[in-house]
């Protein structure tokens, strides 16, 4: 346990960036003023859940992430990643951000859910149609290095 936590710290020494208490608020000021644009713009479940994470200003705990599905190193310790969960106060944003984008896509007439897969099943059907033949092709992911937010977007 000692390990991890001292890892953490190195990584925040690291990679974190503070922020000061001036440019949080300017952020939250300016997304209470998108908010109060998009009113019109939006249901008013999207509006509410919007709101209600900005009023509670709580501010996400960065977590280490333990990769225990990697191999451990010669200490028996496993490959870390720290993660700064999308999880309270800023959660609004992405949903901010999306919101935003989508609003601009209606109002230009752009039919952007006809490249969209919401569902993993999808996926694996149009993947099927393309006749990927294993000594041809690659299909490949790819993992971040450095500290980044974990933000989960979900179609309205």
């Amino acid at each position: 346990l000692e390990d991890y936590k001292a890892l953490v710290l190195d990584t925040l020494k690291d990679a974190a960036k503070e922020i000061e208490l001036s440019h949080l608020q300017k952020i939250l000021e300016d997304a209470k003023k998108l908010l109060v644009n998009l009113r019109e713009k939006v249901s008013e479940n999207e509006y509410y859940f919007v709101k209600d994470f900005l009023q509670s200003r709580a501010i996400p705990t960065p977590k280490l992430l333990i990769k225990d599905h990697k191999k451990a190193n010669e200490n028996g310790s496993f490959p870390t990643r720290l993660i700064v969960p999308a999880t309270n106060f800023t959660a609004a944003f992405p949903k901010l951000g999306y919101l935003g984008i989508k609003n601009i896509f209606d109002n230009a007439g752009v039919n952007y859910t006809r490249k969209t897969i919401s569902q993993a099943s999808e996926l694996k059907e149009i993947l099927e149609t393309l006749n990927i033949k294993e000594k041809l092709h690659i299909i490949f992911s790819f993992d971040a290095i450095a500290m980044y937010p974990s933000i989960t977007l979900n179609m309205i």
